[in-house]
């Protein structure tokens, strides 16, 4: 549906849409899609890539070791697993089952297949609106299979049914419902729009679309998988608001909606599942939130080149200077992102209209999310955020799930990339991430890619798949990288069915009536397009009364041999006859079977029959296949797996910190995989993120805060991140470095920080634990290693309610007087002599500097913050309430500790808004700010003496007496401890109070568990 600028100006035209909000922001899905790519490829290959899953489903009833049972289902049994196309263009997993074979009394005759997705690999998350409400803030997200591995067998005897290696081209998808969310930061004062793998509902994967049975499992296994993931990996950002300011336009809080494009929840419309993130902002000169939307809101993004809206409310716009400096600059973006406008118009409100841009300095690498062939080339190239190509400094590669360097290939200075060829990749499908550096002005800017490196140009689903009796077709579908796009399907040898092609990529056999009588039969049949392949279907319609080892022969090389045995004892004494259902391999009457010298994968299925006069009395099979490819060789052991804290007593096992929930104590995991035949392998790179931190005997895992700076809430005692924050470590970063590094050149290491809001003189233990490719699990407290594990002890917080900590001082900077450090007298002839005066009054912590600073409403103890714009950040005084008094004080402020945000001291005071606006007096409140005495990580309070503040021009309205209240604020100093002080001129009656100013601590509601100070 059309929604041009003219009909979205129409719509907000001679009235307020924001719904009694101070703004509206709305963003598109395209862009926001763009975000999260950009997120996705720059978590690549670090501690917040998404990890490896591994799930095990099943069918029919067994008992799990120790009498638990297993993930299963007693509905029908799983007989065969294949590939088919359904209407919406989309491959889904088929599952053939006999609707009777497994209700609960016939429970012991029904077979028990399982299941297995190994090193599964999930792609870009993308959100999609076409299920959004604008009541609520829910969008489906999708993230493609992009690797791994799907197999299936049968439990009691080990027969293979099917297996097959995932590729993006499938089409597999996980689809999860999620809820947006704010996440507000109470150090860096930073609404994000969030959304949280981890708190995803009604899980959707069209894997098992067919079979509901299968279908439950998979969502289900998913779903807990989801939820056990760290913060690190499964927080995405789509939009950031800064609440840092005083300012009438300063957003203060906000809520957020999802919506969908007009017509975009109809399935077949070109625009479906398109939409945008609504973000309701509350801001400082409006007390209380606005109304929520309904169904009628209207949609805000006009058709064209345009992805962001910024709506301000009409009853804001006499703040003309603050919307640009103050409220559009608020609106933030992830990933060097930022919102750039490109018209404005005030049919009512006024509507902002722009884009999502890069800036000039966000490099891409192009192309991503290619797959190419092993031994292919693909030169890659460095893009600015403007589009333009630039040179980049360096090109690196690092493979993902590979043990080896020869594996992920080779990549030039100039960009070109090599991959492995068919002797060293070692994997079906390994996943290799190609990164560009850039320098330029002091700085370098690393931008990276995605490509899928496959063995096999043609991808065939499923190579190889077993029918179960009465089953009716099997459905295959092939995709070649690079290829024409079409599929040829042919039948090889003696015909056993029918072939029907569906589509260019698929296609079903339908087995003859008499095909169905014989015991065992196998259909080969071709998938072609410049590469081909084979793909062999075992029909079994009787019961395999022997027992051939092994049932599947994995990769075994052109011109190898294996041995092949009946172990069942069956019928021993009878002659046994083996031959070649399908394949070009060789089998002798021995066993013993020989592939042949092509080197195009195959499979053989390989026939055992006992025979006693021509007669046929048992058979069984196995498959081998023939492939080429060589598994990469990995590690089987750890030779050192342990853990230290960095720079801690007794050999790293102890440490200590404030349990404030942002002071960090740095723990270090140190593994060292053994030889294996002399060569050394390493982790793989996921192996490597997938390291964590546990407690106790039941392996509870420490969450992850990775976008909080610390704790900030009393929901949890310890918690780890894999950055740094801002504040200085329990053990200081000086010692550390100077630490000597006695580590092997093998040896890999994880670091992690870790918090508490613990209780004092609480001494948890830790230990670290590893997940392999092969999903299992290692922990450094099964060895014997000194450093098995750490005690960490929760440091007693020191006495904040000493004042005899704190130094609050008054410098003379402007207007005269004898004394360079103030009098302590208020009544001095220094401030009598002298009625115009500048005083800089310095709050210090004796000892530590402050970090961050944050002025909350004085009536905290009362009041939830902001309730009511009750927040001053400046009081003022005046010498005596006579109407004819001019001798005024008011205060401003001062504070800089250096962060990513805020990188240069402020130029001017900083004053609360309100001042100017109630005493006309007050023309000009440009004051620079006087660097002789500035001093960083310390709160300065400016006091302005004047002899020209009409105390009756103030009327002494509800501004007045906020202004007139004392100030409150809470700091945070370097160890990550809070101070809450109040800051005040003296009372009234002492003669001479508006000279002075001093401080005492307040009672106010904590984000911690520090208690009150």
């Amino acid at each position: 549906m059309s929604n041009s600028m003219l009909e979205v100006l129409a719509r907000m035209w001679g009235k307020s849409v924001t719904l009694g909000w101070g703004a509206v922001a709305v963003y598109s899905r395209e862009r926001l899609n763009r975000l999260l790519h950009q997120q996705y490829l720059d978590r690549l290959g670090g501690p917040r890539d998404l990890p490896l899953l591994t799930l095990e489903l099943s069918t029919g009833a067994r008992e799990a070791t120790g009498g638990q049972p297993e993930l299963v289902s007693s509905a029908p049994s799983l007989t065969s697993v294949s590939a088919k196309r359904v209407s919406d263009s989309r491959v889904h997993l088929s599952l053939d089952i006999d609707e009777g074979a497994a209700v609960e009394n016939d429970r012991a005759s029904a077979p028990s297949t399982a299941i297995s997705l190994t090193n599964i690999e999930l792609g870009t998350p993308l959100l999609s609106f076409s299920t959004a409400s604008v009541t609520n803030s829910r969008a489906r997200l999708t993230m493609s299979i992009i690797a791994g591995t799907c197999s299936s067998t049968n439990r009691d005897d080990s027969k293979l049914f099917s297996v097959f290696n995932f590729s993006e081209a499938m089409d597999f998808k996980v689809e999860i419902d999620v809820d947006l969310a704010m996440v507000t930061g109470s150090v860096d004062r930073r609404g994000r729009v969030t959304l949280d793998l981890a708190k995803g509902s009604s899980f959707r994967c069209n894997l098992f679309a067919d079979n509901r049975v299968l279908n439950a499992q998979l969502t289900a296994s998913l779903a807990k998988w989801f939820k056990g993931l760290p913060a690190r990996c499964s927080l995405f950002e789509l939009g950031i608001i800064d609440l840092d300011g005083y300012g009438p336009l300063t957003p203060t809080g906000f809520i957020l909606r999802t919506q969908a494009a007009p017509g975009a929840k109809v399935r077949s419309a070109m625009n479906y599942g398109d939409g945008a993130v609504l973000v309701f902002i509350r801001v400082r000169a409006d007390g209380r939130d606005g109304a929520s939307p309904d169904q009628h809101f209207p949609y805000l993004l006009p058709d064209g080149d345009y992805s962001a809206t910024l709506v301000i409310s009409d009853h804001l716009l006499g703040h003309a200077s603050e919307i640009d400096l103050v409220l559009l600059n608020s609106i933030l973006f992830p990933a060097s992102h930022e919102f750039i406008e490109r018209e404005r118009a005030t049919p009512g409100d006024l509507a902002v209209f722009g884009n999502i841009n890069p800036l000039r300095t966000t490099m891409t690498v192009q192309p991503s999310g290619r797959v190419i062939h092993a031994g292919e080339h693909v030169q890659f190239k460095l893009y600015d955020g403007s589009g333009r190509e630039q040179q980049a400094s360096r090109w690196s590669i690092t493979g993902l799930t590979n043990h080896t360097a020869a594996a992920q290939g080779e990549i030039t200075a100039k960009g070109l990339y090599s991959a492995p060829d068919v002797d060293h990749i070692g994997h079906e499908n390994l996943t290799v991430l190609v990164t560009a550096e850039f320098d330029q002005g002091g700085e370098t800017y690393i931008a990276s890619a995605r490509v899928q490196v496959a063995y096999e140009r043609l991808q065939l689903m499923p190579r190889v798949v077993s029918f179960a009796p009465n089953q009716r077709e099997i459905h295959l579908s092939a995709w070649e990288t690079g290829g024409s796009g079409t599929i040829d399907w042919r039948l090889l040898g003696a015909e056993q069915g029918e072939l029907g092609v569906t589509d260019g990529h698929s296609a079903v056999f339908v087995p003859f009536a008499d095909t169905t009588l014989r015991p065992l039969a196998v259909q080969q049949i071709q998938a072609k397009d410049s590469e081909e392949g084979t793909a062999a279907l075992v029909m079994v319609n009787a019961q395999q009364l022997l027992a051939l080892e092994p049932r599947f022969v994995p990769r075994l090389q052109s011109q190898a041999s294996v041995k092949l045995a009946e172990t069942s004892g069956m019928l021993s004494t009878l002659p046994k006859r083996w031959r070649i259902m399908a394949g070009k391999g060789a089998i002798n009457q021995s066993g013993q079977f020989t592939a042949s010298d092509n080197t195009q994968t195959q499979n053989n299925v390989v026939l055992c029959e006992v025979l006693k006069d021509g007669v046929v009395y048992a058979t069984d099979y196995s498959v081998v296949q023939q492939s080429q490819m060589q598994q990469e060789p990995t590690w089987k052991s750890l030779r050192v797996h342990n853990i230290k804290v960095k720079g801690g007593a007794n050999l790293g096992t102890t440490g200590a910190l404030f349990p404030n929930g942002f002071q960090q104590l740095q723990i270090e995991v140190t593994v060292d995989t053994a030889e294996v035949d002399g060569k050394h392998y390493p982790l793989s790179i996921k192996e490597l993120n997938s390291i964590r931190i546990f407690e106790g005997a039941a392996r509870q895992e420490l969450p992850d805060l990775e976008d909080a700076e610390g704790i900030e809430t009393g929901k949890l005692r310890w918690a780890t991140r894999k950055l740094r924050n801002r504040f200085d470590p329990a053990i200081p970063g000086n010692l550390l470095s100077s630490l000597p590094t006695t580590r092997s050149a093998t040896e890999q290491t994880s670091t992690f920080y870790l918090h508490t809001l613990g209780t004092a003189g609480e001494i948890p233990t830790f230990y670290s634990g590893l997940q392999s490719d092969s999903n299992e699990w290692f922990y450094s407290n099964s060895t014997s290693d000194t450093n098995s594990k750490i005690e960490v002890t929760a440091k007693p917080l020191p006495d904040f309610t000493d004042d005899d900590l704190y130094s609050f001082k008054g410098y003379r900077v402007d207007g005269g007087g004898n004394y360079y450090e103030l009098p302590d007298l208020p009544g001095h002839d220094d401030f009598y002599l002298f009625p115009r005066t500048v005083d800089y009054w310095k709050l210090k912590y004796k000892l530590s500097a402050f970090m961050t600073c944050e002025f909350v409403p004085s009536g905290l103890e009362t009041l939830p913050p902001d309730v009511e714009g009750k927040l001053n950040v400046s009081t003022l005084s005046w010498e005596n309430n006579h109407r004819s008094e001019q001798g005024g004080s008011f205060t401003g402020w001062i504070f800089y500790a250096k962060t990513d945000k805020d990188t240069q001291p402020p130029t001017h005071v900083r004053f609360d808004d309100a001042l100017q606006k109630q005493l006309p007096s007050l023309i000009d409140l440009e004051i620079p700010v006087d660097f002789k005495e500035f001093e960083v990580e310390t709160l300065i309070i400016t006091n302005h003496r004047r002899d020209d503040v009409s105390w009756i021009d103030s009327k002494k309205n509800d501004a007045i007496a906020t202004l007139s209240r004392e100030m409150a604020v809470r700091l945070r100093d370097r160890n990550g401890n809070l101070h809450q002080r109040k800051i005040s001129f003296l009372p009234e009656s002492i003669v001479g109070h508006r000279n002075h100013l001093k401080h005492s601590r307040f009672v106010g509601v904590t984000l911690s568990n520090q208690g009150d100070r």
